[in-house]
């Protein structure tokens, strides 16, 4: 993607103006998300965790810098 270094890529994408360039460099950044999230498994451990927190009525949330809908194809695909 040729972004600055030491800028993370949200801030970089953030200081191009709309057009043509910021869209392929979005598309590059989707396809990239893409493949992580159907690649994505699960850390050991994590399954039991969810389940308590669960049976114990404590919240849970998801926080990422990826997009929605590879956030959702992750938590769709792991469960």
């Amino acid at each position: 993607m040729q972004l600055p270094p030491g800028v993370g890529i949200l801030e970089a994408l953030a200081g191009y103006s709309p057009g043509p360039e910021l869209t392929r460099l979005l598309a590059i950044l989707h396809d990239h998300e893409l493949r992580s999230a159907e690649q994505a498994a699960l850390i050991e451990g994590v399954p039991q965790v969810l389940e308590w927190l669960d049976h114990h009525s404590i919240p849970t949330a998801v926080l990422t810098r990826n997009s929605r809908p590879c956030a959702e194809l992750t938590l769709n695909r792991l469960g």
